[in-house]
């Protein structure tokens, strides 16, 4: 092999390792915003659960009705849309 093709070869090499370099980066740096976005939209969901969890608190603490509606419709119409063997069946079967 004639010094020509070595060098070629040792070039061709310095930029496949280049262009892998450049690709796993920008891999990782996408990978780091999907951590932010997912981690900042957690955040956001967490902090409307919270606040609506304290205006149901509030609500039943003062007793207080929007509408006609109280705390205690609200409790048991998410307990009339929920059944507890269906919920319990759809777990067990996604469990690993």
């Amino acid at each position: 092999m004639d010094i020509e093709h070595k060098l070629d070869l040792i070039q061709q090499i310095h930029r496949e390792q280049a262009y892998d370099y450049r690709e796993e980066r920008r891999s990782y740096s996408e990978e780091q915003e999907l951590q932010v976005s997912w981690f900042a939209s957690f955040r956001f969901r967490l902090l409307v659960a919270v606040l609506l969890f304290l205006c149901f608190f509030v609500m039943e603490k003062k007793e207080i009705k929007y509408g006609g509606i109280g705390s205690t419709e609200i409790v048991n119409y998410i307990d009339s849309n929920i059944n507890i063997d269906k919920l319990s069946a759809f777990m067990d079967k996604n469990t690993l």
